[in-house]
């Protein structure tokens, strides 16, 4: 599957730059809003998700994919396939965002062949 670009709405709060990764039954196993965390953890993907266990708290892969019109109309794709899922939230101007969008820009096209989906929420500031 193609990246999926989003825009934000101003129902949904997220904080920048965020990472989320979903294991392949759509469990967030990855969260973090530290760049240079996200950068090492794209750059190491997949080995860098041996050992992680889903977040209890954590919000499920379908949730997120309902909450966001672009995400949801590919939902079938998304969550049918059972592939694991990264997600990056970034804010236009957000120097801390820039570092890890040109990491994940630089990680895309080896995620997509390893069955990773990419799902990228682009956030502009009003």
């Amino acid at each position: 599957m193609d990246c999926i670009h989003a825009s934000g709405t101003g129902e949904q709060e997220f904080p920048f730059p965020s990472l989320e990764i979903y294991n392949s039954s759509g469990l967030l196993i990855y969260a973090s809003t530290n760049p240079s965390r996200n950068v090492r953890m794209l750059q190491d993907l997949p080995s860098s998700l041996h050992g992680l266990q889903p977040i209890p708290e954590g919000t499920p892969l379908a949730r997120l994919v309902e909450a966001i019109p672009k995400f949801e109309a590919k939902e079938k794709e998304i969550l049918q396939a059972h592939r694991p899922a990264v997600v990056s939230v970034d804010l236009a101007g957000c120097e801390g965002c820039s570092v890890q969008a040109a990491a994940l820009a630089s990680n895309t096209n080896r995620l997509r062949i390893q069955s990773f989906d990419v799902l990228l929420i682009h956030v502009a500031q009003p």
